[in-house]
This record gives C-alpha cells, structure tokens and sequence, in this order.
C-alpha cells in the first residue's frame, strides 16, 4: 500500500491496527470516551457499574487494550486518542478543555461524544496555531483555507504503542507546502486534505461501532 491509497484502504489498515471490538468492547469504550469527556479521571471500579458489564469482563479487557493511560492512583486519564493530560492537540468540548494524542483523533471524536469541538494545534512546520470548529457531521471552520493533515499507514500490530508509531506523526498545517516540506522529512507520511481525514475518521468510527 503506498501514499496514494484509498480512504477505503486508509480505514482497513487502520481497523488491522486497532483491538477488535465486539458488543460489549464497543460499548465499554464509548463509556469511556464520554466519561473521559467529562474532564476528570475514570475509576476502573466505576465502569463495570456503568456498563452494566461484569467486573471481570471490564478488568480483563482494559488489561488487554493498548493505549489506555492511568495515573497513579490507577485512574484512567487517556484513552484511544482523547487525553487529560497536557498534549499538542486541545479541543474544547461542552465547555471542558481536552486533549488528543494526534490532529486526526480530534476530527473523529467529536462523532464520538456527539457533540462539536473547538480544535486548537500547531502546525510543526512553522509553530503557526491552527484552529477549526469540528461538529461530527464535518469541519464548520477553520482559520486557514487549505488546512493539510499529514497521515502514516499503520503497521496492522495492534498492540503497538500508537503515540510513538502512528501519532507523532499525525499533524496539522496551515498550508499544503508546510505540510509538503515536513513529509518531505518523514519516510512513509503523505498529506490528506482536510474533508478527506475527516471522512477517514467518520468511516472509522462507523466500523468501530463508536456511532
């Protein structure tokens, strides 16, 4: 698969990188992306109550899943892209200031918490801020006119660390010739246009069961 691939091929190498989800895996992460979106860390012991899931069932599968995130009180403060800590990404939702481990996460989880998002990052290449108003039916504004997203086709290891094989490398920029000199950089990234990630993340979501 090279750079020019599909948003059909973009979403199924990705889905290969992810942990299948069945029922009671897609309904647990969404309890979790929304009450992470609170803006406060999730005790492990509040989500079998939550779900109505079995104890063992939450225990045993957030033990499996990679890239989930605790403190150190064991509470989880990160999630699949949506994050409490400090990262480079912010996105703003319900009036609660979040974070994102990449660009692309902060345009599929608004489709998630079914809820808009003011998206605030900074473009690698120049440190210029990027801002858009991300609803989950599309971008509805955006601070620069050709706003490009760089994006990596996964390896297809689910259990990799993503933040270090896949989102780092995952920007915005405020002009396709930032974002062409930075790929330029980078062996294996290509640029997406901006309707495209964010089609990418709503065919995401869709077979993830997220919406």
């Amino acid at each position: 698969m090279d750079a020019n691939a599909s948003v059909t091929e973009l979403v199924d190498a990705l889905l290969a990188s992810a942990p299948k989800l069945d029922d009671r895996g897609q309904q647990l992460a969404k309890t979790i992306y929304q009450r992470l979106a609170e803006g406060d860390p999730i005790p492990e012991s509040t989500l079998a109550e939550g779900t109505a899931l079995p104890v063992d069932y939450v225990t045993a599968t957030l033990a499996s899943w990679p890239g989930l995130r605790r403190d150190d009180m064991a509470r989880i403060i990160a999630f699949w892209g949506l994050s409490l800590p400090d990262t480079a990404h912010t996105l703003e939702v319900n009036g609660v200031r979040l974070h994102a481990w990449c660009a692309w996460d902060t345009l599929f989880l608004p489709g998630i918490l079914h809820a808009s998002a003011e998206v605030r990052s900074l473009d690698p290449q120049t440190e210029e801020a990027v801002e858009l108003i991300v609803t989950p039916h599309g971008v509805t504004g955006c601070s620069h006119a050709d706003i490009t997203v760089s994006f990596l086709i996964p390896d297809g290891t689910p259990d990799q660390d993503v933040t270090t094989t896949f989102c780092q490398y995952v920007h915005f920029f405020a002009a396709p010739a930032h974002g062409t000199q930075w790929t330029s950089t980078c062996d294996g990234t290509f640029l997406l246009d901006l309707d495209t990630a964010f089609e990418v993340g709503a065919r995401w979501n869709r077979a993830r069961g997220f919406i």
